[in-house]
């Protein structure tokens, strides 16, 4: 994903998000540096980043749903390479399972069938290219209720 835009001043419109408790992300990635790049960009929004790597989706929820309740991702952010009928499945997989935290899948490709899928598959917004980090960000920020 070449097409990432970030403004040059963008971590000081987070300074206050800082004083609140950070949001816990549970982040996967099929693409490393994408990951390093939605990871930092999180980070400096203020939340607490867990990298989960390439992991699949249903093995990272499950992992998240065995830690201490105060542990606990609240949100879910995964990147893979492609929306396909593989990954729609490990999140339906998730969720029958029961991982509750919102999900948002931030993918460059995928048919608009694939995203419809995904939404009926549990996640709760599909971002598509080109990636704009700041709209993770504030994607993340909406679906998490305050903490403080």
């Amino acid at each position: 994903m070449s097409a990432l835009r970030r403004s040059p001043i963008w971590p000081l419109r987070y300074a206050a998000l800082l004083e609140e408790a950070p949001i816990r992300v549970l982040l996967t990635a099929d693409d490393p540096e994408l990951g390093r790049h939605i990871a930092a960009t999180l980070r400096a929004g203020g939340a607490e980043v867990i990298e989960a790597g390439a992991a699949p989706l249903d093995r990272a929820a499950s992992a998240a749903r065995t830690q201490a309740p105060d542990a606990r991702p609240d949100i879910l952010v995964a990147a893979p390479r492609t929306l396909d009928p593989t990954r729609i499945a490990e999140l339906a997989a998730a969720r029958r399972e029961g991982f509750a935290a919102p999900v948002v899948l931030v993918i460059s490709s995928g048919s608009p069938r694939a995203q419809l899928d995904a939404y009926r598959a549990g996640a709760e917004v599909v971002l598509g290219g080109p990636l704009d980090l700041e709209e993770v960000l504030f994607t993340v920020r909406g679906l998490v209720p305050e903490k403080g």
